[in-house]
């Protein structure tokens, strides 16, 4: 408003000390002298043409101008174009707090007027992304506003749930999503959204998979997710039945043969597993990945005929993949360790001498490369080790990490696994981010971690007290899940 009483001011400069404002906005209005109400429609034709040519300015100044002349007292739908076009032309010029003043005043005439609302929560919500927070209350006000007009309207909820979880305000968010799904339960988007919150809350996302997976059990996508979740807790036996009803539907799907197979051997049941690796290997003869998997699942049967054949298809297939030299290397390994007896005969040499060829092969493709003073330099090794006694956890399991020779094992590159494992960092592109236990963010890449580390021991400590507080914690529950299969 003080933007239009200082044009009066200006324009009526000459007369304001020998007339009144009615007087001096009589004279301003009335084009023609005699008395009569201003032509309105003059003036609605200049802004119109003005909003074509986009002269935002020129549109401003002959809205503001029917305003000030009370255009239109009698016809609310063209009082509200008013509004809204001096809102659109603010908005057009960047100037976003007169934009959501122009439709504001639209929306005090006509309180149930909807688009006018949603162009106020358009404004706002351009304004809380250029960085101004103290917007978000408002924006929710004429959201909420909307679904008083229209209860189900879902784009105001979507628009809601959006807002909160850009601000990282999850309990808010995860409140909007319940009324969304309450409206629509299959909604993906919502779903998805409501275990993200889950998840960056720090909450078990289990339920919220095994909701969206429930109202559509056909879903592979949704399946997928349940399973991993249920993997994740550890929780075999349902994961196991949630893959079985999925491959009725999705036999040839390969993520879920592996996490199949994946099921069943965290399960101790590696014949099942063995079996459901097959099919993935009929299915893409070229994975590697699944092939080394299956190599593995018939050392863990003792069969290390097939064992072998497997993986020594797999290097011939590619010879630049070390992991498939250290698997071959691995069986001869144990072949020998299964079958000899307390003195190792010459069968038994012979067996490690390959095994130590194939595993110098495995240095050679595995290795870890940077430019030292510009020239590329090997660093360290990749290794994948199948652990095969452990009193700290199931044994059996397979493990990949880095060995740099100046420094040893990467501990600092694994910590940053098991946070990304945990949801403890929260990953976008190539950036990571973790708050700190004081709320302070960490952005950085992954190149960047190790030195992050390195260079603030405080940081360091939080970090890895952390990680040791949930593992521990996961470890336990799981140890009372597995202890109670047998008492």
């Amino acid at each position: 408003m003080k933007k239009i009483y200082l044009s009066l001011i200006i324009i009526f400069s000459a007369n304001l000390f020998s007339q009144s404002f009615e007087e001096n906005l009589d004279i301003y209005c009335d084009y023609d002298g005699d008395g009569k109400s201003p032509d309105c429609d003059l003036y609605e034709q200049f802004a119109n043409n003005n909003w074509a040519t986009k002269d935002w300015r020129g549109s401003i100044d002959q809205r503001l101008d029917m305003i000030t002349c009370k255009c239109y007292k009698k016809d609310i739908s063209k009082q509200m174009k008013i509004y809204e076009y001096l809102g659109r032309s603010y908005e057009k010029e960047g100037i976003l707090d007169s934009a959501a003043w122009a439709l504001k005043q639209g929306v005090k005439k006509d309180g149930d007027n909807k688009l006018l609302i949603e162009l106020v929560a358009w404004v706002l919500d351009k304004q809380i992304k250029l960085g101004d927070k103290s917007k978000i209350e408002d924006q929710i006000y004429y959201l909420e506003k909307l679904l008083d007009i229209d209860s189900e309207d879902l784009k105001a909820l979507e628009k809601m749930s959006d807002t909160y979880k850009n601000n990282s305000m999850f309990e808010e968010q995860i409140e909007v999503l319940n009324r969304w799904l309450k409206i629509d339960p299959s909604n993906n988007k919502a779903l998805k959204d409501k275990k993200n919150a889950y998840e960056s809350l720090g909450y078990d996302a289990a339920e919220v998979d095994k909701e969206r997976w429930e109202k559509d059990p056909t879903n592979l996508e949704y399946g997928i997710s349940y399973i991993k979740s249920l993997l994740k807790n550890s929780d075999f036996d349902r994961a196991i039945e949630v893959c079985e009803e999925l491959l009725v539907f999705h036999s040839d799907s390969k993520r879920l043969l592996k996490l199949t197979s994946e099921s069943y051997s965290n399960n101790y049941d590696d014949k099942k597993a063995v079996r459901y690796l097959k099919q993935l290997v009929d299915l893409d003869p070229n994975d590697i990945s699944a092939i080394i998997d299956l190599s593995i699942g018939y050392v863990n049967l003792a069969e290390f005929k097939d064992a072998y054949n497997w993986i020594d298809k797999a290097v011939k297939s590619n010879k630049m993949i070390g992991q498939a030299y250290y698997q071959r290397a691995d069986v001869l390994v144990q072949l020998v360790d299964y079958y000899r007896d307390d003195e190792l005969d010459f069968c038994d040499r012979l067996v490690y001498d390959l095994a130590s060829e194939d595993y110098m092969n495995a240095y050679k493709n595995g290795q870890l490369k940077s430019k030292i003073g510009g020239v590329d330099q090997v660093v360290g090794i990749k290794t994948r080790a199948q652990v095969i006694k452990n009193r700290m956890g199931p044994p059996l399991r397979t493990a990949e990490f880095d060995i740099y020779f100046d420094s040893g094992i990467d501990d600092f590159g694994g910590w940053l696994r098991v946070l990304k494992d945990y949801n403890m960092v929260k990953q976008g592109g190539s950036w990571y981010t973790y708050t700190r236990e004081n709320g302070d963010e960490i952005k950085f890449l992954s190149k960047d971690w190790n030195g992050k580390l390195e260079d603030d021991p405080t940081l360091r400590d939080e970090v890895y007290h952390r990680i040791c507080d949930k593992v521990i914690m996961d470890y336990k529950q799981h140890s009372q899940n597995f202890l109670t299969k047998f008492y």
